[in-house]
């Protein structure tokens, strides 16, 4: 795109010979990051704000068993 190629005459290799390698270098690289200081800092963080951890903590309940239930009565479905 730098170059400035249109995308439409860009051709993509799309054999699983070229694919798979390419995604196996991919998912190495994340799991080197997710299990690196920043990466674990990184989840940390998003469990924290997604609520795990304060039900791991104990310091949160956990939700209804049905998150629709609520919604479910007040419409009397």
């Amino acid at each position: 795109m730098e170059s400035g190629t249109s995308t439409d005459e860009v051709e993509v290799d799309l054999r699983l010979s070229v694919l798979k390698p390419l995604h196996a270098r991919w998912m190495v690289s994340l799991y080197n990051h997710l299990t690196s200081r920043e990466g674990k800092r990184y989840v940390t963080k998003r469990w924290e704000k997604a609520g795990v951890t304060g039900v791991v903590n104990g310091k949160t309940a956990l939700p209804p068993e049905d998150p629709f239930e609520e919604i479910d009565n007040v419409l009397h479905l």
